[in-house]
């Protein structure tokens, strides 16, 4: 990440996005293949809130404001209770686009 962001820059919403996809991975006990689906979406995401994506129109509720949690708290209590809330979206269709993607723009950023 301090590869991807300037060490003079601050940016609050790519550090909260961070936290945020944090919080998600330490309550959720995900299998290898949401592990997986995880990791294309934290990437996706950053990479989106630095403007490294151009986002495609059914990408936009990968991209939306809630999809780690709309409330941490909400998030946690819930994890307490043993259900598994706020599962990840189904992204199969478009795995390899997004792979695709998120190595271009990696790419192009000179990273």
């Amino acid at each position: 990440m301090r590869r991807l962001v300037g060490m003079e820059e601050e940016d609050t919403e790519l550090f909260d996005e961070f936290v945020s996809s944090l919080k998600f991975l330490v309550v959720h006990d995900l299998s290898t293949k949401s592990l997986h689906d995880y990791e294309l979406l934290a990437v996706l995401r950053m990479l989106d809130k630095l403007g490294y994506i151009s986002p495609r129109e059914a990408w936009l509720n990968l991209l939306g404001d809630n999809l780690w949690s709309p409330n941490a708290q909400d998030c946690l209590l819930r994890a307490q209770e043993g259900s598994r809330v706020f599962p990840l979206p189904n992204i199969d269709k478009e795995r390899k686009i997004l792979l695709t993607t998120i190595n271009e723009s990696l790419y192009h950023s000179q990273l």
